[in-house]
């Protein structure tokens, strides 16, 4: 009879048993909230868990960011963020992913255009924020979005899709970031559950 190679061990049995440091304070207040879309249920491929995790790659997987590819692309979706009570925000940061050029109907582009809504509780609509300093494009990179302070449980990011000879490119993003006014809040540790739609 040979001999048995040891079993391997799992890194986690070994995991420093001290506790880690807090992660510092930021405005960024997505990782408490829940994220949803318009295309639910996403494909397994387009992870929506991805949108709010902190991490962003210079090459991305599918798995890495939430998309709405599945072969024939809406001209309009949207993402959003629940939170189980109402948060303040005044900013956004937002970072596409894409592997076609502006204007393209195919593959993945940065939107024609994109803006922000807002969940307006006492009215019961969604209607977009005020002032806001920009829609930037870009993929790759952040773009940042200011607006006047709103109190809500809800914020989408909606998309208007490139679109060329009738058909419409999908989008993608990679990270999106909803801002409180002052630091203090945690980009991590989510609700656990579901989080009720606003309607």
């Amino acid at each position: 009879m040979g001999r048995q190679r040891p079993a391997r061990q799992d890194p986690a049995d070994h995991a420093d048993p001290r506790p880690r440091p807090a992660p510092p304070p930021t405005r960024n207040i997505a990782g408490a909230a829940v994220a949803a879309a318009s295309n639910e249920p996403v494909l397994v491929r387009f992870w929506i868990k991805a949108l709010n995790d902190g991490i962003v790659k210079a090459a991305p997987l599918p798995p890495d960011m939430w998309g709405n590819w599945n072969g024939a692309m809406p001209a309009r979706s949207w993402i959003e963020y629940r939170w189980p009570a109402p948060v303040t925000l005044d900013g956004s940061r937002i970072w596409f992913f894409a592997d076609q050029p502006a204007g393209s109907g195919v593959g993945v582009a940065p939107p024609k255009s994109w803006h922000i809504e807002y969940w307006n509780g006492a009215a019961k609509r969604w209607q977009p924020v005020d002032r806001p300093s920009g829609y930037g494009t870009e993929p790759g990179r952040y773009q940042d979005t200011r607006f006047t302070p709103v109190t809500t449980r809800c914020l989408r990011a909606v998309f208007d899709a490139s679109q060329a000879n009738g058909t419409n490119a999908a989008v993608a993003v990679q990270e999106w970031e909803a801002l409180a006014p002052t630091v203090g809040g945690r980009a991590a540790n989510g609700p656990v559950g579901d989080v009720a739609p606003c309607r």
